[in-house]
């Protein structure tokens, strides 16, 4: 049995850590979505990826739209569990990203299936240098040392994955809540759980914060 202190401890640590990744973004993010970044949000996975591998779609106006997405779902939801976009912001600073359109065609790499597609993931999939709680306070501050293949694939692909969902604690719940992240509720109405143990996905993509996400399930969530 463990000391309630130790769990309340660890408990408020994720949750300060989670503050300080969303506190690390822009203040633009913050803001409502302007015409293009919905125009951005409007395009069907394919649109997206063709436009980015043609060119005329810059990794940064994709990262600005969904980010937006992703904080105002947080605020209205509670449905994450780790923010990656600083990470994938400097990733793309640095030119670690798909080449923009003013590099020539001859340069160009292959073609990707998911260039700069945004991909969140369940928190129970290891991302290297961020913890895998499945809900749990005793595994706070034990990021992974490597990450999971479905992530290695994701990247190969061309994804950017940049966060990870709440889930309640070991899966087994009726709704997605824990000491450790608090209560995921439904972005259509607040009053009610946005349900079991992929709420926090499931909030994620209504509230349109991402375009694809990656969970397990133990035989009932939706």
């Amino acid at each position: 049995m463990f000391a309630p202190s130790v769990h309340c401890r660890d408990c408020a640590a994720k949750q300060q850590e989670r503050q300080r990744q969303l506190d690390a973004l822009p203040t633009s993010f913050s803001e409502s979505c302007t015409e293009q970044d919905n125009k951005v949000i409007d395009l069907s996975l394919r649109e997206l990826v063709h436009r980015h591998e043609a060119g005329t779609l810059s990794t940064s106006a994709i990262l600005q739209a969904y980010s937006k997405k992703v904080v105002s779902a947080q605020k209205a939801t509670n449905c994450l569990a780790a923010v990656m976009l600083q990470e994938s912001m400097m990733l793309n600073s640095s030119g670690s990203s798909p080449m923009c359109s003013e590099q020539k065609s001859s340069t160009r790499k292959p073609a990707r299936l998911l260039s700069d597609v945004l991909v969140s993931v369940k928190d129970c999939i290891d991302i290297v240098g961020y913890d895998t709680t499945i809900g749990y306070s005793s595994k706070v501050n034990k990021p992974a040392s490597s990450s999971a293949a479905i992530v290695l694939l994701l990247k190969d692909a061309g994804a950017i994955i940049h966060a990870k969902t709440t889930i309640p604690p070991g899966f087994f719940s009726l709704e997605t809540s824990s000491d450790l992240f608090g209560r995921t509720s439904n972005p259509y109405n607040a009053n009610f759980s946005s349900g079991t143990s992929t709420g926090g996905s499931a909030a994620l993509l209504a509230s349109r914060g991402s375009l694809i996400e990656i969970g397990t399930d133990t035989g009932g969530s939706c």
